[in-house]
């Protein structure tokens, strides 16, 4: 789900001048363990919201019924490196690469930064309740 999130980012750079749009999409994580569920934010806006263990799950599997793939998971480290390129990329379009497009980006990368620092606190929380 994030490798397709910066995809788009990168092909709305990339056809900024066709006026392509940057979808809002759903980014979730692990809620510190996997059997606390996940927590997951919307791309440009939206609220927080949790997911249980099963919701999880069925997010994480393919459905057969409606049909859907597997969601695509990626390390917090590789989407940093797409954001590096994304950013590199409008700054090489120059003027080219919209006002909008950068403050799209920066606002994506605020929930993936604001997502990763709910997850990493419930982290902590659960290892400091089983010393």
């Amino acid at each position: 789900m994030i490798i397709k999130n910066g995809w788009l980012l990168s092909l709305s750079l990339l056809l900024n001048a066709c006026t392509i749009t940057l979808p809002n999409t759903r980014i979730c994580a692990v809620a510190g363990t996997m059997s606390a569920g996940a927590d997951c934010a919307y791309t440009l806006d939206g609220e927080p919201e949790e997911m249980n263990l099963d919701q999880w799950v069925n997010f994480l599997e393919p459905q057969l019924d409606p049909a859907r793939g597997a969601a695509i998971c990626m390390s917090s480290a590789d989407f940093s490196k797409i954001k590096t390129v994304i950013e590199q990329a409008c700054k090489k379009l120059g003027t080219s690469c919209a006002k909008e497009m950068k403050e799209k980006i920066s606002r994506v990368s605020a929930k993936v930064d604001g997502l990763q620092a709910r997850v990493m606190e419930k982290r902590r929380k659960l290892k400091e309740k089983k010393k």
